[in-house]
């Protein structure tokens, strides 16, 4: 995947730091004419990928960003916490 947009996390998980990697594609359009934006999460264990489908690029953009946050808002594993620049919110609205 070409990447758009990336954003690091810190993942913070007894004691240890480690990088979670949000990457976003840019919305390409179908054959049937909808688009579809990439969503990329690495440093969670296993990758995460994800496509997320719109009516028009916007959409697809939108909806790649919600992916993004809904899985992110789901990460939960005892004594592990994710922060983007200091902060526990991610900057993703899902």
């Amino acid at each position: 995947m070409e990447p758009m947009a990336a954003r690091k996390l810190l993942l913070e998980e007894h004691g240890e730091r480690s990088d979670v990697n949000v990457t976003l594609g840019p919305p390409q359009q179908d054959e049937h004419g909808d688009f579809a934006c990439l969503v990329e999460i690495t440093g969670l264990g296993e990758k995460h990928r994800y496509a997320a489908h719109g009516v028009d690029g916007i959409q697809a953009l939108q909806l790649a960003l919600k992916t993004a946050g809904t899985v992110l808002d789901a990460f939960d594993r005892p004594g592990a916490s994710l922060t983007w620049n200091g902060e526990r919110n991610l900057g993703f609205d899902s």
